[in-house]
């Protein structure tokens, strides 16, 4: 005995310490998983994204909406869940495996010839239809979270517009700002060269040089916001690190509108209770607690628990003693009612939600076309009042230059007003592009 006794504890010996081994294996913290993604994904980037060439990439506000739906992360992570839940309704709804039962061993009667052993294969059945409803319950669930997922992507597209327009635009806007500090240099310049004839006040001087400190100011604020936005349209972009990103973008005079946009209140509210996804997926909820409800009007019903085969053995018996037995299940004080009330509970929420949503998803659309139009009716006030007018007077400023009678300051104020129209204009484009993109938010995309 002394023999298998020790190569027992030998062997035991050996499983213990592989399995000491295994449990002192290195396993990746969450911190290298992190950057192991991180460095994954700029190797990716690097090598599959066509338009970078050298460390630069170009895109078009088009390829730019593109790039960012094809990276978001968010709508990635509700596809996966989505996914999840379709592959856990498939599980759900596949019958219980049967099993295979052993009881009542009595080795210790082996002494007197007599051992004793009971099998039976038991196959188990679920209440009708719940297995079928708890398949829809989750596949309704996915189709919920496929509609978040377009959700996602269509909140990424609006923004990715608006940022695109925006880093546009700053850039004329910083193209104004470096435009004034230049003319303040000039006005600065020519007022120097006339006090030094006695032909100008130092007041004068002042207060051009203050106009010039104030533009550069300007210049920096816009420079400094342009590349806020730049850094914001980098990371939904998921540009790699290192790669210079170039904005190809039609003037900013083309704006573009949608003609939903213009049309009246009850289609702008029917498009976008057509389009939005949101919507999509409060209906998969409300359908999915219908499903719900339809799997607890079983519960209430006597149903067939399981049946088996058995087979009894014995030294003394007849060694094919069969026995085949049911159980009848027969809800006594509950019945399922709980689990019903509940089930319509949950349902009675979920269309709650429904309509809240609608309405909240129609007022919205509404909200964003009357911006829309408000937006464009000042940016048409500007080009058809305020930039005429400003024009017209740098024009009579000009023309009395040219015949001795214009003062130098009162010809840089005639070209401030310009200016300061093209910075109107630009701050009328920079409303209208908001809410245009909020506009394709609230529809749905279906404005485009």
């Amino acid at each position: 005995m002394a023999g298998p006794l020790r190569r027992a504890a030998a062997g035991l010996l050996v499983l213990a310490t592989g399995a000491c081994g295994g449990c002192a294996s290195v396993t990746p913290t969450p911190t290298s998983r992190a950057l192991a993604v991180w460095n994954e994904h700029a190797q990716a980037a690097h090598a599959s994204q066509p338009a970078v060439q050298g460390a630069r990439l170009t895109l078009t506000v088009d390829q730019a909406v593109a790039r960012a739906v094809a990276h978001s992360g968010e709508a990635a992570v509700l596809r996966a869940q989505a996914r999840a839940r379709r592959a856990r309704g498939d599980a759900e709804a596949a019958p219980p495996n049967p099993e295979l039962r052993v009881t009542n061993v009595r080795l210790d009667r082996l002494h007197a010839g007599s051992p004793t052993l009971d099998a039976a294969l038991r196959f188990r059945f679920e209440p009708p239809g719940t297995l079928a409803a708890a398949r829809d319950a989750e596949h309704l669930e996915g189709a919920a979270l496929e509609a978040e997922a377009a959700t996602a992507e269509l909140e990424a597209a609006a923004e990715v517009r608006r940022l695109f327009s925006l880093a546009t635009l700053l850039g004329e806007a910083a193209a104004v700002s470096e435009a004034e500090a230049q003319l303040y240099e000039r006005l600065l310049a020519q007022l120097e060269a006339a006090a030094a004839r006695g032909r100008a006040v130092r007041t004068d001087l002042a207060g051009a040089a203050l106009g010039r400190a104030d533009a550069i100011a300007e210049r920096h604020a816009v420079a400094t916001r342009r590349a806020e936005v730049l850094a914001e349209l980098r990371r939904h972009l998921a540009v790699p690190p290192g790669t210079e990103l170039e904005l190809v973008a039609p003037e900013p005079a083309a704006a573009p509108v949608p003609e939903l946009a213009r049309a009246d209140d009850q289609a702008v509210a029917e498009a976008a209770l057509t389009a939005r996804p949101e919507l999509a997926a409060a209906a998969a909820r409300v359908a999915r607690g219908e499903a719900l409800v339809g799997g607890t009007r079983w519960l209430a019903w006597p149903r067939l628990g399981f049946a088996q085969l058995g087979w009894e053995r014995t030294r003394d018996d007849d060694p094919f003693a069969f026995a085949v037995g049911v159980a009848l299940d027969l809800p006594l004080f509950d019945a399922g009612g709980a689990a019903e009330a509940e089930a319509r509970a949950q349902l009675a929420a979920w269309r709650a939600e429904e309509e809240a949503l609608a309405l909240q998803v129609g007022q919205e659309a509404i909200a964003a076309a009357r911006r829309v139009r408000a937006a464009q009716a000042r940016l048409a006030f500007i080009d058809e009042t305020l930039t005429p007018a400003a024009e017209q007077a740098q024009a009579a400023s000009e023309a009395a230059e040219a015949v001795g009678a214009e003062d130098p300051s009162d010809r840089a104020r005639a070209e401030r007003q310009v200016l300061r129209a093209r910075r109107a204009r630009i701050e009328a484009l920079l409303a209208l592009s908001e809410a245009v993109a909020a506009f394709e938010r609230a529809v749905g995309g279906a404005g485009r």
